[in-house]
């Protein structure tokens, strides 16, 4: 499988986003299901259905092992880090003489939720929420440190596992770490000794967060992302 996933990424880069997404958007199926699965066991509890309540558990724990093959393909699938970092770069301006255009003139609602499973390439976040509260950002980097904050103050214990989890990191470059020697950028985490590296492309931060909300259990659909710009169509 990875000498195919690799063939891909050398000859056809157009379409690895694409099928990166749509494996991400089975694992938000799966956890959707399990979801579901967790509620009815709920009741087959409450009615003293063993048998039941065995078949559903056996259920969870074969998309367990599902998920895990499938994030596998998908971290497989991340575009190289100085990619993703020159990406990064671009998208922010700062290495570019090109002047910022004016946010009045690509404006967008604010208002408007997006699931984490859009394409945020030149796009500006205003806000995110997550379990319906909704917090005040002013660019991606911010999206990333204070996602990673909501989630410490939720179960610290976990996220400090996220420095020794191999599928937390990139390939090149440490996300989590306690030693921020040698990141270009680096924020420390409030609350924790761990630093996240923060010179990331919009849709690099967006993988990270998926695989976050994935390991507290969380379904993506209770996180959302919230625009003030849109200057795709400077870019077509």
């Amino acid at each position: 499988m990875k000498k195919l996933l690799d063939f891909f990424k050398t000859e056809f880069p157009g379409n690895v986003i694409e099928i990166r997404d749509g494996i991400d958007l089975l694992c938000q199926c799966l956890d959707n299901a399990v979801q579901n699965i967790h509620e009815k066991a709920g009741k087959a509890f409450v009615n003293r259905d063993a048998e039941r309540i065995s078949i559903m558990m056996d259920c969870v724990k074969r998309i367990d092992e599902m998920q895990v093959k499938l994030e596998s393909y998908s971290a497989l699938l991340d575009l190289d880090d100085t990619a993703e970092i020159a990406a990064a770069e671009n998208e922010n301006g700062e290495t570019s003489d090109r002047k910022m255009p004016n946010y009045a003139d690509y404006a967008v609602d604010s208002t408007v939720p997006y699931s984490l499973m859009e394409d945020f390439t030149h796009k500006r976040p205003a806000a995110f929420s997550l379990k319906g509260k909704r917090i005040e950002i002013t660019d991606w980097k911010y999206v990333f440190v204070q996602t990673c904050e909501v989630l410490v103050s939720i179960n610290k214990e976990i996220f400090m596992l996220f420095v020794s989890d191999k599928t937390m990191q990139g390939r090149k470059i440490a996300y989590f770490t306690k030693d921020p020697t040698g990141m270009r950028k680096a924020e420390l985490i409030q609350g924790t000794d761990i630093y996240v590296t923060t010179n990331l492309s919009a849709n690099n931060i967006r993988n990270i967060i998926q695989k976050m909300l994935r390991k507290y259990g969380i379904p993506l659909s209770e996180y959302k992302i919230y625009l003030k710009a849109d200057y795709t169509a400077l870019h077509e």
